[in-house]
Order: structure tokens, then sequence, then C-alpha cells
């Protein structure tokens, strides 16, 4: 785990970074959303779970959550869930049907406590209203994206992920040819469909989420980044398809 950090004053990034050796780090983040009734979206990596909940705990007390916004069931965004609903009793977890059963595999889930929702959903967690998207690039069937519709920021878990030289607070402090070309990798390495799909059916979902005009982008693998900044991200994105396969180091 590295040092949370608050981008802004209602959200604070809880950060942590998977080395790539070569290249940089992949950013790992998960974010706390402050306020009478915190909301959490992701809950880091699988073997950070006890510093996660350390960190999170100089932060809030836990027991306060009211909601657990899970973009999808990979061990590097539920990482610490299952303890986390057991020092929040009161926290429903937002996820997907599918989300639901393949975490039901690890360990039991009261259904209960869950919310299914799924693309397009729009809901109230914590005083805010979000909208469920399909990022328009993702590694699993149960991912979301969350856009919290007052203040614009869009939670896009692996969609615009990037390898990057280091960590760092700002999306802005990356290099951005270097951000792009890490988007590019991580992209199709994550998300290796792109190379199948009908590439204008593709540059319109990346449409869909210009068109949200989003303040902050808070990216599971991209260091939070302001909307002018991240426009060249989306440019290069709706590109994907077209770059073919990434080649495969041996």
């Amino acid at each position: 785990m590295e040092p949370a950090f608050s981008p802004t004053p209602d959200v604070v990034v809880l950060p942590s970074c998977e080395p790539v050796p070569g290249v940089g780090v992949l950013p790992v983040q998960a974010f706390l959303l402050r306020g009478a009734s915190p909301v959490l979206v992701d809950t880091g990596l699988a073997r950070e779970a006890d510093a996660f909940i350390d960190a999170l705990d100089m932060l809030v007390d836990v027991s306060r959550l009211s909601c657990i916004l899970l973009t999808h069931e990979d061990a590097d965004h539920a990482g610490a869930l299952f303890p986390l609903l057991e020092r929040a009793p009161h926290a429903r977890l937002v996820t997907t049907p599918v989300g639901f059963g393949k975490l039901g595999s690890v360990q039991h889930l009261d259904p209960t406590r869950v919310r299914f929702v799924g693309p397009g959903a729009r809901f109230e967690a914590g005083g805010r209203t979000f909208r469920a998207l399909r990022p328009p690039m993702y590694d699993s069937p149960a991912t979301l994206a969350f856009f919290e519709e007052r203040q614009r920021w869009l939670f896009a878990s692996d969609g615009f992920g990037a390898f990057v030289p280091e960590l760092t607070e700002r999306g802005e402090d990356v290099p951005l040819e270097a951000g792009l070309e890490g988007m590019s990798a991580f992209c199709r390495a994550n998300s290796p469909w792109l190379m199948d799909v009908d590439p204008a059916l593709y540059a319109e979902a990346v449409g869909t989420f210009r068109r949200l005009d989003a303040d902050w982008i808070f990216a599971s693998h991209l260091p939070p980044i302001r909307k002018a900044a991240f426009e060249p991200y989306l440019e290069r994105a709706a590109r994907l398809p077209k770059e073919g396969q990434l080649p495969l180091a041996v």
C-alpha cells in the first residue's frame, strides 16, 4: 500500500501498484467517497487486505460504511471485501448477478446484503446518485463502471487502465506518450477480444463515455485525471481494435 491522498475534498484514493518489469508499474486503486454515509469503490489487492483495512481505518470508521460499489470480482478489486462486510454490518454491496455468483465461489455472501445492478441502472448510495455502465474494455463479464451524477465523477474500473513509468497522484503527471502507450498495452492485454470487435461499434462505446463529460476520471489502473487531460486517452482508446494483437515476449 502507498499513502492515501485526496485529489478532491470528497474522494480519497487508496493506492497500490503492481510492478511491470521493463515498463514501470500498474496502478491499483480503490476510492473512498466521504460523507455522512461513506461509500467505498472497490477494496484493494487480496494480498494487501489487512493493510488496506488499516489504511481505511485511518480515514473513516469502517462500521459507518453505507455501501461498497464493486466494479468486479477480481482479486485486485475485491481483495478486502469479505472482512470489510463483517466490519461494516450495515453496508450493502453493489454488484451484478454474475459478480455475486463468482464471489460466492470464494465465500458465502448473504444475498440480502446485495443490490444487483447492471449496465444502465441508476441507483442511490450514500446520498449520491450513480449510473452503472459497462466500460468499453474489461476482463470480466461482471465489470461495471459507476458515474456519480452530481459531481460528475467516473469510476471506470479496468477501463482506460495503463502501465505507467511510476505511480503518481495525477494522470497529468504521467508523460502523455508513455501513458497512451501504456494504456494501449494494458487494455489490449487485459481485453484481448478487442481485436475481434467491430471498430465502429466499439468507437461508439467509447463515445458513450466521452458524452458523460466527467470532470474527474477515477480509473482503477490509471492515476486520477481531469477531463481535459483525459481527452487524448479517449481518442487513443477509440482506435485500440485497429492496433492489432499485442506482441507477446518469449
